[in-house]
């Protein structure tokens, strides 16, 4: 996060498309990368300051992994 304090938006958006690009092709096309290059919209909204809902933020993160983790289990252990 502080590296979209240090560089300006527009050089920090061109890293963004470069680093996507290249996993992009380095992938074979997957859609999670396909995707991910939407994550930098919300990186960028960051202002540097912790939002009043950031606590809730640190117990879903790990819940929703623990939660696909499961399902992953459940789907694919038969």
């Amino acid at each position: 996060m502080s590296l979209t304090d240090k560089l300006k938006p527009a050089i920090w958006a061109l890293y963004w498309c470069i680093l996507h690009f290249v996993a992009f092709v380095a992938s074979g096309n997957s859609l999670a990368q396909n995707l991910a290059i939407f994550a930098g919209i919300i990186v960028l909204q960051f202002n540097g300051k912790q939002g009043p809902r950031a606590r809730w933020f640190y117990a879903f993160y790990p819940g929703h992994l623990l939660i696909l983790g499961l399902i992953r289990h459940f789907i694919f252990s038969t």
